[in-house]
């Protein structure tokens, strides 16, 4: 999965483009195949296979200071295959408030981000074949508005791990089994500006800092998947997936003077399992017609939940709950 394993979203900042060999869409649930994050549908981004002595490079340049550089390079010897992957871009940014409406508070929306993949595969024989991948991804973004005490800009950031690898082999009766692992190492940092509206004031004129966030996640999973053509007419998929993720909102809350001093303490989160299994039958009764009949069955279960609330620096609890103590559901 390419969804960011505590909050759910995409960065599409991560797909390499220069390595994408084709993107599939499933209109509709998928969720019997591709599990229960699946139930609206499937982007499916499958990266090119490596070829010999290949290398490909993309530079860009726009306006506003904005340069991206995308690269792809592999090589096979043998049996094994190598390819290395990444992209990198910044850019100076806008303003996106009116400019009859901006105040000292704003500024330009800035982005910089960079990814680097390197990818092994392994062909044992015709049958049997094996894949590695590990991946780093950060992000950093300014969100155009910045404190007028100390200058600290509205902005958030990502340092994000991956790393994946999978088995696939054809059985001697030529049926079809596959099986992926894979693990996401994940921290995301943000703050938040606070910008009243003061009597007597410009509008935008005072911003101060809300609140400070630091967000680590972590998620493990994997997937096992039989199929077989079955007398002409049927091919019978069947399979099992998991995922395990860990994560925890960390803020302090700042003073709302000058946004500079830390006034409350807060740690929510929890562990998420879930485990689930197929079985579907794409039956081809009529050359023009073909009927698609699965069923699937999940078990998750929310564990670990909490939510601690500390006032600073008199020690004394947040309401809730009570210093010491985290709400558990």
């Amino acid at each position: 999965p390419f969804n960011d394993p505590f909050g759910g979203w995409v960065y599409w900042t991560r797909v390499p483009l220069e390595s994408t060999d084709r993107i599939e869409v499933v209109d509709g649930s998928g969720s019997s195949l591709y599990g229960n994050y699946a139930m609206g549908g499937v982007i499916n981004i499958v990266s090119s296979r490596p070829s010999r002595r290949t290398v490909e490079v993309k530079p860009q340049y726009g306006n506003l200071n904005s340069p991206k550089f995308d690269f792809f390079g592999s090589d096979v010897w043998g049996r094994i295959g190598v390819a290395v992957e990444g992209s990198f871009f910044d850019t100076e940014g806008f303003p996106i408030v009116a400019a009859t409406e901006r105040g000292l508070v704003d500024n330009k929306a800035s982005v910089n981000f960079a990814n680097f993949n390197v990818k092994g595969d392994y062909a044992a024989n015709s049958n049997l074949s094996a894949f590695f991948r590990v991946g780093y991804f950060r992000e950093n973004r300014d969100n155009a508005k910045a404190s007028t005490f100390d200058g600290t800009e509205e902005a958030n950031d990502t340092r994000w791990k991956v790393v994946s690898g999978g088995i696939r082999a054809i059985l001697p009766d030529q049926s079809d089994l596959q099986a992926r692992l894979f693990g996401d190492f994940e921290t995301f940092h943000s703050n938040f500006l606070a910008v009243p509206a003061i009597a007597g004031q410009p509008a935008r004129s005072i911003g101060r800092m809300a609140t400070l966030q630091t967000v680590p996640a972590t998620a493990f999973g994997g997937m096992v998947q039989w199929g077989k053509a079955i007398a002409g007419r049927h091919y019978v998929t069947a399979g099992g997936d998991w995922r395990w993720v860990d994560g925890e909102s960390q803020e302090d809350g700042l003073d709302a003077t000058r946004g500079q001093t830390v006034t409350l303490k807060r740690a929510a989160g929890g562990t998420q399992r879930s485990v689930g299994a197929f079985v579907q039958d794409v039956l081809t009764p009529l050359p023009k017609l073909v009927v698609t009949l699965s069923v699937r069955v999940d078990q998750w279960r929310n564990y670990n939940a909490h939510n601690l609330e500390t006032n600073v620096p008199a020690g004394t609890s947040g309401n809730p709950p009570p210093v010491g103590v985290s709400t558990r559901t």
